[in-house]
């Protein structure tokens, strides 16, 4: 039997503090990150092994342990997990993309569920290899963790900005740098979501709107979905796309404030591939009331 609680440490990442469930018959309680990893099922091997290691090993706050190096190839072996996802390119000339990932899943470095990489990125980033090779276009993701989704659009031609809050900017940076050469146009900036100061920034970092935003798995809190359509309209951007995991009629919710913000939405594909139980859908948005886009946008190009 489940017992639904508000916040409380989790046994699992060990954060404190966060929305979760408690599971009556194993004494733990699981955060909603912990829940889609590794859904509700008690844990008893993971309580005699792992668990005890790990929250001996968790900070007392929520931080994460060690300050981050500046670069990548400074981080000592061993603290920090690397995983390459291949995706298939759309089309019968698809080519295969390589993606090497890098997570902080024990929070070495980095705290919060962005230090690990979760099923909606991966249905975003197949999403987007369905969109034709657009140049010159200016794309921004929204909570981007390891920037998956981001760095798949780069290879479509995109100008990407990863962003996401000021601690785990570096995480985003070291993706950069184990992905992309010189050539590529992927950066990384710090955006608090309805942060005035932050969204001046980085729209100066990105040289104006962006044509499109992406964001994978940043709906699972009703009390931010009004903060985050904020973000958008102060972007400006013209078109959004998200990958949501349904769970807690989440969905739903987010729909119905999009439509109290006189926005247009679309829900483009749902993916069981992942979990039939917690199915993914790829939701896009367009604004209303703005000028009509021109011939080379991304209504013309992707959707």
């Amino acid at each position: 039997m489940e017992a639904l609680l508000d916040r409380g440490d989790c046994f699992l990442c060990g954060q404190a503090q966060v929305l979760g469930r408690l599971l009556d018959v194993s004494s733990e309680f699981r955060c909603s990150g912990c829940i889609d990893k590794h859904d509700m099922t008690p844990s008893a091997n993971w309580t005699t092994s792992v668990a005890k290691q790990r929250q001996m090993a968790a900070p007392t706050n929520w931080w994460a342990c060690q300050k981050p190096p500046l670069h990548l190839a400074d981080v000592s072996e061993g603290l920090l997990e690397f995983q390459r996802v291949s995706f298939m390119g759309a089309g019968s000339c698809g080519s295969t993309e390589n993606v090497l990932v890098v997570t902080d899943p024990f929070h070495n470095f980095f705290s919060g569920h962005g230090a690990e990489m979760w099923a909606a990125s991966l249905t975003l980033s197949e999403h987007i290899l369905t969109w034709p090779l657009t140049f010159g276009l200016r794309a921004v993701e929204l909570g981007a963790g390891c920037g998956l989704p981001g760095l798949v659009l780069a290879r479509r031609g995109f100008h990407v900005t990863l962003t996401d809050v000021p601690w785990l900017v570096p995480l985003a940076q070291y993706n950069i740098e184990a992905n992309c050469s010189g050539k590529d146009l992927v950066q990384a900036a710090a955006l608090r979501w309805g942060n005035v100061s932050d969204v001046r920034d980085v729209l100066a970092v990105v040289g104006g709107p962006p044509d499109i935003v992406l964001a994978s798995d940043v709906i699972y809190r009703e009390d931010d979905l009004h903060i985050i359509l904020d973000t958008l309209f102060a972007l400006q951007c013209r078109e959004a796309v998200f990958a949501i995991r349904q769970r807690d009629r989440m969905i739903e919710k987010f729909l119905h404030v999009v439509q109290e913000r006189a926005l247009h939405a679309r829900i483009a594909s749902v993916d069981y591939s992942k979990d039939a139980s917690f199915p993914i859908v790829i939701l896009e948005l367009s604004f209303a009331g703005l000028a009509q886009c021109p011939s080379n946008s991304v209504s013309n190009c992707c959707f």
